[in-house]
């Protein structure tokens, strides 16, 4: 007995049907496979640094004694800078700086320049956490720097 060719296009006709199944198969796949680990934003710390610094900064400019006017006034500055550099980096995030938690508690208005370093102090550590983005160009360093300097500028004076 001789063998039956098979008829031409049917090996191809095969191929065509079992193509929709492939992709939807490959589709299932992409759809159901784990997604990799991300590092944690870098946006939430920065966030609670914002209004720290910010507080800290309100704590020292309503701090009227004049033997620390000058101490305070250069760390003001600090603080503003390491502020803009933070509020860069949310930015670039994807994150708006405007908006952040409202300052934690426990800061005492009568002794403005204690709890601006408290507040400081707060603020470097959650900029010491998190991953921070490659497009910040070294924005976190930058502002670590300013807010390091504001508390050299303050502690001498406690």
């Amino acid at each position: 007995m001789g063998r039956i060719a098979p008829r031409k296009g049917t090996t191809e006709m095969r191929i065509m049907k079992l193509l929709p199944f492939a992709a939807l198969a490959l589709l299932s796949l992409l759809t159901f496979a784990p997604a990799p680990a991300k590092a944690q934003p870098q946006v939430i710390h920065y966030h609670s640094a914002l209004a720290d610094l910010r507080t800290a900064r309100y704590y020292m400019q309503r701090d009227t004694r004049p033997q620390f006017a000058g101490a305070e006034a250069k760390a003001i500055g600090e603080l503003t800078k390491a502020i803009d550099e933070i509020s860069k980096a949310v930015i670039n995030e994807g994150g708006k700086p405007w908006q952040e938690p409202p300052p934690e508690a426990g800061a005492n208005p009568n002794t403005p320049l204690h709890s601006a370093v408290k507040l400081m102090t707060d603020a470097h550590d959650d900029l010491t956490r998190g991953e921070d983005i490659p497009g910040n160009q070294g924005l976190q360093a930058r502002a670590l720097r300013h807010v390091d300097e504001a508390l050299n500028q303050i502690r001498p004076l406690l």
